[in-house]
């Protein structure tokens, strides 16, 4: 009996659970939340892109600076959707 083949890490399987999922990330236009969101989106992840605005803030440092996070993941073919909205606010 053969051992079952070892995917590289990170690699997604077509039928694995992530490509159907949708992450929502906070903060997602710049810093962290931009390189979490970016990430999700390339491990097949649909994302939402949440924050108080939806450009991309100075000090990414990152390919695409100029480009939202929302854009920059839809460039890679990825799936993604911006919402405005302030977490720290119970209003938004």
């Amino acid at each position: 009996m053969s051992a079952a083949p070892k995917r590289e890490a990170g690699v997604s399987e077509p039928n694995d659970a992530k490509t159907s999922k949708v992450i929502a990330v906070t903060g997602a236009s710049s810093g962290l939340g931009r390189g979490i969101a970016i990430a999700a989106a390339r491990q097949g992840m649909k994302v939402v892109v949440a924050d108080i605005t939806e450009a991309t803030r100075p000090g990414n440092f990152d390919e695409a600076p100029q480009l939202s996070t929302r854009a920059a993941i839809e460039a890679e073919g990825g799936e993604a959707v911006f919402v405005c909205c302030d977490v720290s606010s119970a209003a938004d």
